[in-house]
């Protein structure tokens, strides 16, 4: 009789963790020890090569099965919660070194607030009582350091992958930040690095930031992300089909400030030719002098002629 091999029950110590259980990938990933000692345990010694095969196999196949949606990764501790920031101000977080858990904190929840989404076009006026407060201390103090804040929020970015961390800061950077580069280079490492591991949110926000202040070789690179994570098709080629706009919009720009420079400069190159007159040479004001000497010495003669007759009558 064949021996057949079945879902093997659990001992009553791992049974409280079948709870991690609710998918395919958790399952194999989580329970993967328990299961291969459970595979171990219950099978006979007899079949010990099979038991062997299966463990082999099973530990091969597990790095493997990651989700197509991408993995899900714990967010750090310091930001789950937002309680210390209720009563803080931007003159407080104006004190702060920019290693300070609390400055931390504050920067983190503002880049994935509502309150920056604001800023996305079409600008419009923005009733900063109506959002949180720590939110606009945040802003405020944001915009005081300027660039200096760029390695603290990539930091936050990097240790909570796949949240809405990451994608608050990559994607709402270009609103409160001038230089870019750092923010393109991560973005091109997370296709590098996580190719497999991102999520469609982070594969989206990531596109979109190449798209609009990329290279044509970020593009390139998207569209490889394509072959490699099939399950982010629609998310890259959504982002892809803005860039044909963004640069038919840049191409317009540039031609039209072409067309428009030089008919501002000339008006301005007019006034600035009447206000300074070039320097007439001196043949040219010689010449120009010379009709009205003789205008006035036949006027000065013809007087003094009319007063001789005039004299002569009395």
């Amino acid at each position: 009789m064949p021996y057949l091999i079945h879902r093997p029950r659990f001992p009553r110590a791992h049974r409280k963790s079948r709870r991690f259980f609710d998918s395919p990938w958790q399952f194999s990933h989580i329970g993967n020890q328990r299961f291969a000692s459970a595979i171990l345990h219950y099978l006979p010694g007899r079949n010990g090569i099979v038991s062997a095969i299966l463990l082999l196999c099973w530990s091969l196949q597990a790095p493997a099965q990651i989700p197509p949606e991408g993995l899900a990764y714990p967010v750090e501790p310091l930001l789950q919660e937002v309680a210390p920031l209720p009563s803080i101000t931007a003159e407080q977080l104006a004190k702060l070194p920019l290693d300070d858990p609390l400055l931390r904190l504050a920067y983190a929840n503002f880049m994935a607030s509502e309150l920056i989404m604001q800023f996305y076009p079409p600008k419009r006026p923005i009733d900063y009582t109506a959002y949180p407060t720590w939110d606009v201390a945040a802003l405020e103090d944001i915009k005081k350091r300027g660039d200096t804040v760029t390695p603290l929020l990539l930091d936050i970015a990097a240790k909570n992958p796949n949240s809405g961390f990451e994608t608050g800061i990559i994607g709402n950077a270009p609103y409160v930040i001038k230089d870019l580069n750092p923010y393109l280079e991560y973005a091109r490492n997370v296709l590098q690095t996580r190719t497999k591991e991102m999520n469609s949110s982070v594969a989206g926000t990531v596109a979109g930031l190449l798209v609009r202040r990329g290279t044509p070789e970020d593009l390139e690179r998207l569209r490889n992300l394509i072959k490699a994570r099939p399950y982010l098709t629609a998310t890259i080629e959504g982002e892809l089909r803005h860039a044909a706009i963004f640069k038919a919009a840049k191409e317009a720009a540039s031609e039209a400030k072409r067309t428009i420079t030089p008919s501002l400069e000339l008006p301005a190159l007019k006034r600035a030719t009447e206000a300074n007159p070039t320097a007439s040479t001196p043949s040219e004001e010689s010449t120009s002098s010379t009709p009205w000497s003789i205008i006035v010495v036949l006027v000065v003669a013809a007087t003094g002629l009319l007063w001789l007759l005039v004299k002569k009558r009395k």
